[in-house]
C-alpha cells in the first residue's frame, strides 16, 4: 500500500476550508463560458457561483456605471426640458 503524501498544516486546513468542484463540459460548454467570463471582465469562477446563485455580482461597479449613466442623462434632460420663467412682479 502507498503512503500518502504529506502535506503541510497550511495546506489541509486551505483544502477543508475550500473544498473543490470538478465538473466535465463539452468543448463548446467550455469556450462559451469562458468567452462570456472573458467578456465580462470575470473569472470562469464567478459566472459559475452567478449561475449558481451563491454570489450576487459586484453591484459597486455596476451602480458606480448605472449613477454616472443617470447623471449623464440627468444633466441633458435639464437641457432639453428645463424652462426658465421670471415671474411678474
Amino acid at each position: 500500500m502507498a503512503k500518502k503524501k504529506h502535506q503541510p498544516p497550511s495546506k489541509i486546513r486551505y483544502t477543508e476550508e475550500h473544498p473543490s468542484l470538478t465538473i466535465h463540459l463539452t468543448k463548446q460548454e467550455y469556450q462559451d463560458i469562458t468567452e462570456f467570463a472573458f467578456n465580462n471582465d470575470e473569472s470562469v469562477n464567478q459566472v459559475i457561483k452567478e449561475a449558481a446563485g451563491l454570489v450576487r455580482k459586484n453591484w459597486k461597479k455596476y451602480n458606480g456605471i448605472f449613477n454616472e449613466s443617470m447623471e449623464a442623462g440627468y444633466e441633458d434632460a435639464v437641457g432639453d426640458f428645463s424652462r426658465h420663467l421670471v415671474c411678474p412682479k
